[in-house]
């Protein structure tokens, strides 16, 4: 199943000459010359559907050193929490079934999901209603096996365009963890670039029908679009239709 809320990121800074002795010519060496501070950013968090969660583009610009940086992992992680805590996210929803609905599934041949034919009545290809649990609409007519695993995803991806090269570098050491029960992880690289980084949340704790103790948690993923799209930004723009930029206008 598709992610169902996504978030586009960006951060902006400004360079600041850096001031060191001359280096040795005998020997190797990185000459640094000037330092990325970072002064702003912005984020837009989109749902798959807009009927369940309709969010604005969110932008910040720095008041004091770095503290956009902190502000930004701040915010971002009390918006995801509050969407993860709805209600219609983390609940079964009543599904919304139709006279429409019901003759598309008397007459279902396939899975909608696994998209094969046959139904067997008895085992785990018979055939069940599948719906989804955030709108409630019927989706179609689905294998047993493939509607219990077809499930919302429990990570949210945090989009930057070349967050390998670049954005990582400004926010990677304000990441830390405050709960022992929550993780930071990531796929390095090297030493100093990371293709992605993920950090889990702990949202609550439940008790189940044994009353065991267990923990609810979801996970922010940050994602660089530019190992997918390896273009500029302005390149992959000008191979767009203006009816395809729906969330952004040029």
């Amino acid at each position: 199943m598709m992610v169902r809320y996504i978030v586009y990121a960006d951060f902006e800074a400004f360079t600041k000459p850096v001031h060191t002795c001359q280096p040795n010519p005998e020997h190797s060496f990185t000459k640094q010359y000037q330092k990325h501070i970072p002064s702003s950013f912005s984020y837009y968090i989109k749902c798959f559907n807009e009927t369940i969660y309709q969010g604005k583009p969110v932008s910040y610009t720095a008041k004091s050193k770095d503290d956009d940086v902190q502000i930004f992992l701040e915010e971002l992680e009390k918006y995801l929490r509050c969407i993860w805590s709805k209600k219609k996210f983390k609940d079964p929803a009543n599904m919304i079934f139709t006279e429409e609905d019901k003759r598309n599934y008397d007459k279902a041949t396939k899975c909608h999901i696994c998209d094969k034919d046959g139904f067997v009545e008895g085992d785990e290809r018979r055939t069940v209603r599948d719906h989804c649990h955030l709108t409630n609409r019927f989706r179609g007519a689905a294998h047993a096996e493939c509607n219990r695993n077809y499930r919302i995803p429990k990570f949210i991806p945090v989009v930057f365009h070349n967050l390998s090269n670049y954005d990582s570098h400004l926010f990677i050491k304000k990441m830390f963890i405050k709960n022992p029960e929550e993780r930071l992880e990531c796929i390095p690289n090297n030493e100093e670039k990371y293709i992605s980084l993920r950090k889990e949340i702990v949202l609550c704790h439940i008790t189940d029908e044994e009353e065991e103790r267990k923990l609810v948690k979801r996970e922010i993923r940050f994602i660089d679009s530019f190992r997918f799209m390896g273009l500029s930004l302005d390149a992959l723009i000008k191979n767009l239709d203006p009816g395809q930029c729906k969330h952004a206008k040029i």
